[in-house]
């Protein structure tokens, strides 16, 4: 595209030039750049990394000098062209077009579409094994992500919250449509540590002496991203509050959470999982293979042990939770472990 408006100016990257009616406006090379940038995502966040990267390319500089160029641009684009979003980055906020189109004819009516941020790999736990017979419920889980923006998934320690948590996480990364992040709670103490957990999932550094939830719901405004917080349990309703004034604040943000209870907030939908399905004690061999408990617990074994086939010899017992215990003979079992039962398959 040859000419831009971006506000009453026109940009032309071609011809590396500002313009307003007409007239050339001085600008320098930084500063431009910097522009051309902020006006591929207008009303949208751009990260302080994000623009020294695309600004400053194969260059170590200093931050500093973003804000200098930033300064730059206000005096000429005005004092309200760009916004600071403390401890992230800048937002234009003059409308972009192209020049051919005049203001008011359908652009500045629409909606800022949703960006997506460029969140750290290393925040997204890796599926090692495939998930076994969970495949309704994954799709269930994902319809419900889908039509709402805070989805609970409760269900009793070891019934595979966090299993399928992932699987969700993994599908939506695969995708490449939404960014997706993986913060696990259970080593925080506090939910004043949460926002905290969350930058550093999203890559992002939060501004001393302001409220954390507040900040993020300043920088994901209009950011798609599938958010998942694991083990929730233990910040219970003091998680809860926070978390709804943060979805509040953002309309691109979904948040999958894992818990043993529900949040209690207005507009959760509650998922409970259940058990994976067993067989009953005295089923034939051939059927019982064919539940996903045993799939599951057949799956374990091989993990320990290359060499486990599910035979006559794994016998199926009552367990006193209700559900059947598959117990390998000596044979089957690990050598590291012969002397231990292998139990709680769901």
């Amino acid at each position: 595209m040859d000419r831009i408006r971006v506000g009453k100016f026109e940009l032309h990257p071609s011809e590396r030039s500002l313009s307003e009616g007409g007239e050339p406006l001085e600008l320098g090379a930084r500063a431009f750049d910097l522009l051309l940038v902020l006006a591929e995502t207008p009303g949208r966040l751009v990260t302080k990394s994000t623009l020294l990267e695309r600004v400053w390319p194969r260059l170590v500089v200093d931050e500093n000098n973003l804000p200098a160029q930033i300064a730059s641009l206000r005096r000429v684009l005005g004092p309200g062209a760009i916004r600071t979003v403390p401890g992230f980055g800048y937002r234009l906020e003059l409308e972009v077009a192209p020049a051919e189109v005049l203001p008011g004819a359908g652009a500045a009516s629409q909606e800022p579409q949703l960006t997506t941020l460029s969140v750290p790999r290393r925040t997204r736990p890796e599926r090692l094994v495939p998930l076994v017979g969970r495949t309704e419920e994954l799709r269930e889980v994902q319809e419900l992500l889908a039509r709402g923006c805070l989805v609970t998934l409760v269900g009793t320690p070891g019934v595979g919250k966090t299993r399928l948590a992932q699987e969700v996480l993994a599908q939506a990364s695969d995708a490449h449509r939404v960014a997706v992040a993986w913060v696990s709670l259970g080593m925080l103490t506090s939910p004043e540590h949460v926002p905290s957990a969350i930058a550093v999932a999203l890559g992002l550094s939060l501004p001393d002496g302001v409220d954390g939830f507040a900040a993020l719901g300043q920088a994901l405004t209009n950011v798609a991203l599938l958010l998942v917080l694991d083990c929730a349990e233990h910040l219970g309703d003091s998680l809860a509050q926070p978390l709804s004034e943060l979805l509040a604040q953002t309309r691109g943000l979904r948040v999958l959470v894992t818990s043993q209870a529900p949040l209690g907030l207005a507009g959760e939908v509650v998922y409970r999982l259940r058990a994976l399905a067993a067989p009953a004690p005295g089923v034939p061999e051939a059927d019982a293979a064919g539940y996903p408990a045993v799939a599951f617990f057949a799956q374990r074994a091989r993990a320990a042990d290359r060499r486990f086939e599910l035979s006559s010899a794994s016998t199926p017992s009552k367990s006193s939770n209700g559900y059947c215990t598959y117990v390998p003979s000596d044979a089957e079992r690990p050598r590291s472990d012969q002397n231990k039962r292998v139990s709680d398959i769901a």
